[in-house]
């Protein structure tokens, strides 16, 4: 028979535990320097340990009156930022931003600040980085709506489209809305272009995208199977296995532990539906 899950997993928690938020990771809710229609940088300006060094994510259903996450759902950590809390003139240059990357990693930005930086133009330089801040504060705040408009603000440029930081924020809020099939796209992208992430948060980030994936395929089959009176799709349960064992390998070369055993009990739990 199907389980029921959480808005974006199955049992979707923690890589440390079936029931815990996060992936075993810390995650760039990043924000690129790269422009709004002009060139800019697109690396991880989160990753470095200076200013805006440190990132985000998360996952729960997202709808515009989203309650509060439940138990099970992704939320990666952030971890502590060592970054100004701001003050002061605020500008669109880039270190007037990025001196509000540790107050947007404690989800503590004003409501003034979060106007600043989402009318932020789009020509601007460092429209990139402006709304990643703005999305790094919603996902501390656990605001997965406001996170979710800034995901799809930051993809919508064309430059950021296959960016591997961006598609993963952007699978996450997929996966939060219950878009299965588009969310697995969106973590494919990250999944094939390993070299687009931040060294310094890569291990973790990529963690989060076959966590995701294998959230999706396993709520895939659950929902097929509900529609089924419990009989489920084999074809969408060898899947989500598949994925559960991609994310163990994963997490297994990583020397993630609490990530490894949470996979074993995921493959094992639906190893036994294939069997009864």
């Amino acid at each position: 028979s199907s389980r029921s899950s959480d808005s974006g997993s199955s049992r979707s928690s923690d890589s440390g535990s079936s029931r815990s938020s996060d992936s075993g990771s810390s995650s760039a809710s990043s924000g690129s320097s790269s422009s709004g229609s002009s060139s800019g940088d697109t690396r991880d300006p989160w990753a470095d340990g200076s200013g805006g060094s440190s990132s985000s994510s998360a996952s729960s259903s997202e709808t515009s009156d989203a309650p509060p996450p439940r138990e099970g759902s992704i939320v990666e950590e952030e971890p502590a930022s060592s970054g100004s809390s701001g003050g002061g003139d605020l500008t669109y240059e880039k270190d007037s931003i990025a001196s509000l990357g540790g107050k947007a990693g404690s989800g503590s930005l004003s409501s003034d600040e979060i106007r600043h930086l989402q009318a932020v133009p789009k020509d601007n330089k460092n429209y990139t980085l402006a709304w990643a801040t703005v999305m790094k504060n919603a996902e501390a705040k656990r605001d997965f709506k406001g996170h979710c408009e800034a995901a799809t603000t930051i993809i919508a440029l064309p430059q950021n489209k296959y960016h591997p930081e961006w598609n993963l924020e952007l699978g996450k809020c997929q996966m939060r809305n219950g878009q299965w099939d588009a969310a697995i796209r969106s973590v494919d992208r990250t999944l094939t272009d390993t070299y687009g992430l931040a060294a310094a948060t890569k291990v973790q980030r990529l963690l989060t995208a076959y966590e995701v994936k294998a959230v999706c395929r396993t709520r895939i089959y659950d929902d097929n199977a509900r529609a089924n009176a419990g009989a489920g799709d084999e074809t969408k349960l060898a899947a989500a296995i598949q994925a559960w064992s991609e994310y163990r390998n994963y997490a297994s070369g990583v020397g993630n532990q609490r990530a490894l055993q949470r996979a074993e009990r995921e493959i094992a739990d639906l190893t036994a539906r294939r069997e009864e």
